[in-house]
């Protein structure tokens, strides 16, 4: 039974089996784009194009301006991230006949770091693209959840879609306590064994779960009394359609600060109110941004920061991509969401569209060392046996490439906790 276990075809497949019962976040996102990875045309990055949208006007006859034009926005997927575990198993171990049981502890934890780091690259990539946010470092609610429920549905996302909420054990727990214990589960295509364990309850239409692999954010100085520098800061769809960024200029803030916003900040603006994607009515709510690269204020307190999503305000045709209600006034106050120098736990809550999750197939070797690579609903692993003559041991190198991107990020909500 210990050679068998030993082939590289079986613990290929015995890894990505585990691999694909461990993953949670990983389990409840796209999986796709493998195959346009595979073909040599595409390079490491593709570019997903960005959803046509159109602003009607009235009457029979077209006017001037009532003509949209069909412009194309991308969203590049890169590939870059990679991760291998490597292990070895000696002859002497061989020979008395102990292995099966060690390779399968081997496995498991090949197969769990692998999990772990899949799920924490998603992580990350939600605390650097989501911008919806609040801070529930004083206890986790009902209400915590229902609100960003309710924004995301306010903002487009379709009521009917699967909504997931990601928390802490410690968040998870004191959601628990608050609330009644009978719940129900909704149907969900594609279950694996670690999201069924660490199951806590549905609450408006979250099913939630306890995650271990959450980011934590350490947000940057943030002081000061910040006002935005300058009215009419608004962009034009084609202007970012590619970066879905902008720069926003501000002053006030507390003066020769590095640091002074950190990638992952979460900002919003006086006036400024998010819109209904498909109605382009204001929500209500004050749109945040998230900062997408560290700043440094200037001796007189002025900092130039990286936002998104950018602030489109227009009228008429132009108005179809709108992400704001209205520009912001010059003077206009800042708030910063994520506060002054803290470190928060960030549990996350999102549908399916909001990531793209592609593990990419390694090539098998053709000579001197046997592989094996498996696939399986868009996981991929390879798994690379080699003797090693000179320690005299069986050496196994298991691999995993893949891209995580936030295709939509306001398919999802970033709640703050302070563990």
């Amino acid at each position: 039974m210990a050679n068998e276990l030993f082939t590289t075809d079986l613990v290929a497949s015995l890894v990505i089996e585990r691999l694909q019962n461990r993953l949670q976040k990983g389990g409840m996102v796209e999986r796709n784009f493998q195959k346009e990875f595979a073909t040599a045309e595409y390079g490491d990055t593709i570019n997903m194009r960005r959803p046509y949208y159109f602003a009607s006007t009235d009457g029979a006859v077209i006017g001037g301006s009532d003509t949209s034009d069909v412009l194309d926005g991308k969203v590049p997927v890169v590939v870059d991230k990679r991760k291998k575990v490597v292990f070895s198993l000696s002859s002497t171990e061989q020979a008395l006949d102990i292995t099966d049981y060690r390779i399968q502890q081997a496995i498991d934890a090949a197969a769990n770091e692998l999990a772990n780091q899949i799920e924490l690259s998603i992580a990350v990539e939600a605390s650097e693209e989501v911008w919806n946010y609040t801070d529930a470092t004083a206890g986790i609610t009902l209400d915590d959840i229902a609100d960003a429920e309710a924004l995301m549905t306010a903002q487009g996302v379709s009521i009917m879609a699967d909504k997931y909420g990601c928390l802490t054990p410690f968040a998870a727990r004191i959601l628990s306590e608050s609330v009644a214990k009978d719940f129900s589960f909704p149907a969900v295509s594609r279950v694996t064994e670690a999201m069924e364990r660490a199951k806590v309850g549905t609450y408006s239409s979250v099913m939630c779960m306890q995650d271990q692999v959450l980011n934590t954010h350490d947000s940057g100085v943030g002081t000061g009394t910040i006002l935005v520098n300058g009215a009419s800061q608004d962009v034009a769809y084609d202007a970012v359609s590619d970066t879905w960024s902008q720069s926003l200029i501000l002053d006030g803030a507390t003066i020769s600060t590095a640091g002074i916003f950190k990638t992952g900040d979460v900002i919003n603006v006086a006036d400024v109110y998010s819109v209904n994607k498909n109605t382009r009515s204001s929500t209500g709510e004050l749109q945040d941004f998230v900062v997408k690269a560290d700043a440094t204020s200037d001796g007189s307190g002025n900092v130039t920061v990286t936002i998104s999503p950018p602030m489109i305000a227009g009228t008429g045709v132009a108005a179809a991509y709108n992400t704001v209600d209205a520009a912001p006034a010059d003077n206009a106050a800042v708030t910063v969401k994520t506060g002054s120098s803290t470190s928060r736990k960030e549990n996350l809550i999102f549908c399916r569209e909001a990531f793209n999750l592609a593990m990419i197939p390694l090539p098998q070797t053709q000579s001197g060392v046997k592989s094996s690579t498996k696939t399986i609903e868009g996981l991929s692993l390879r798994v690379m046996e080699q003797f090693d003559f000179t320690n005299d041991a069986l050496k196994f190198r298991i691999d995993a490439l893949w891209a995580i991107k936030a295709i939509q990020p306001y398919y999802a909500f970033r709640i703050a906790t302070a563990k």
